[in-house]
C-alpha cells in the first residue's frame, strides 16, 4: 500500500458557507522572522502548522509565530506548536509567540 500526497482543499465544516482552513506566510523584514498564521488549526489546520512550522525553521533558527488571526484551535494545533517548540530548542532555535487571538490564549489557559 503506498501512500498519494493529495493536494491541501479546505474541509467543510457543518455550515455550508463555513471552511475550515488555514493560511500562513513568513514575513522576513524584521531581524526575526515571523510566521503568520490565520484561520481555523483543527486535525488538517495543525498538519499545516506542522508543515509550515518545519519549513520555516530548516531556514530560520529563530521564529516568531503571530496567530493573531486564528479563531480555532484544537489540541491537535497546540500539541504542534508544543512540538515544534520542543524540536527547535534541541537544534539551539527557538520559537516565540508574537501575538496570540483571545481564542488562542483560551486554549492556552484551559490546557494548562
Amino acid at each position: 500500500m503506498s501512500l498519494v500526497r493529495l493536494p491541501h482543499q479546505p474541509v467543510a465544516a457543518s455550515s455550508a458557507d463555513q471552511v475550515w482552513s488555514v493560511h500562513h506566510h513568513l514575513d522576513t523584514t524584521s531581524e526575526v522572522p515571523t510566521l503568520v498564521i490565520a484561520g481555523r488549526l483543527g486535525v488538517e489546520g495543525a498538519a499545516t502548522l506542522r508543515d509550515a512550522l518545519a519549513a520555516a525553521a530548516a531556514v530560520h533558527g529563530h521564529l516568531r509565530l503571530d496567530l493573531s488571526s486564528v479563531d480555532y484551535i484544537s489540541s491537535a494545533g497546540l500539541a504542534a506548536l508544543r512540538d515544534a517548540e520542543v524540536r527547535m530548542q534541541a537544534s539551539g532555535g527557538t520559537l516565540v509567540l508574537a501575538a496570540v487571538s483571545d481564542v488562542v490564549q483560551l486554549a492556552f489557559r484551559i490546557h494548562n
